[in-house]
């Protein structure tokens, strides 16, 4: 804000409302704070240069054998990442738990934030009998609020639910039978 007011001329009109427009919108749907960045990126450079004009900088031998070097580089990053399979990015994640939600077809399934996506996206069969996701940002206030409420009162979310997934130990606070537990993640039947 304070470049944006110091360095006003340098900037259009139409670059001070787009920055504004994207604060305010990030700021509403948190989330989306990553287009005010984006917008930010492209215009206050300008704005950077108006308030503090910077010399001309020539490339030293050390800047361009820097250049040389990440430009070698960069293919065999590329290739190494793409040797690894793709069941490595996978293995924190516990694929028994998947098994007992499998098991159980047609069951609504409450899941926390950490596990819902990982769900949805290993069993796409559960789109519209997942709770929520992790788009908060399209949640209702009243939504938010009874995720929120969750830790004081799980059983009053996991109304209406029969398959649990949440991280931890839920067991003791809202009873059912154990599907899967390993101390990480646990699956309950209600």
């Amino acid at each position: 804000m304070w470049l944006l007011a110091r360095a006003r001329s340098s900037l259009t009109l139409f670059e001070h409302v787009a920055l504004l427009v994207m604060l305010a919108g990030g700021l509403e749907a948190i989330r989306s704070i990553v287009w005010f960045a984006l917008a930010a990126v492209v215009v206050l450079p300008r704005a950077v240069d108006a308030v503090w004009p910077q010399r001309e900088l020539r490339p030293g031998l050390a800047v361009r054998s820097l250049a040389r070097v990440c430009a070698l580089a960069l293919p065999g990053v590329v290739v190494l990442l793409l040797m690894v399979p793709a069941s490595a990015y996978e293995n924190e994640w516990p694929t028994r738990a998947l098994a007992a939600v499998r098991a159980h077809p047609g069951e609504r399934v409450l899941a926390d934030d950490r596990y819902a996506d990982w769900l949805l996206w290993n069993v796409p069969s559960l789109r519209g009998r997942l709770a929520y996701d992790v788009r908060f940002e399209v949640l209702t206030t009243r939504q938010l609020r009874a995720i929120a409420g969750f830790r004081a009162h799980p059983s009053r979310l996991a109304r209406g639910y029969g398959i649990v997934v949440l991280e931890g130990n839920a067991a003791p606070v809202l009873g059912g039978r154990t599907l899967y537990a390993d101390g990480e993640i646990t699956v309950l039947e209600r």
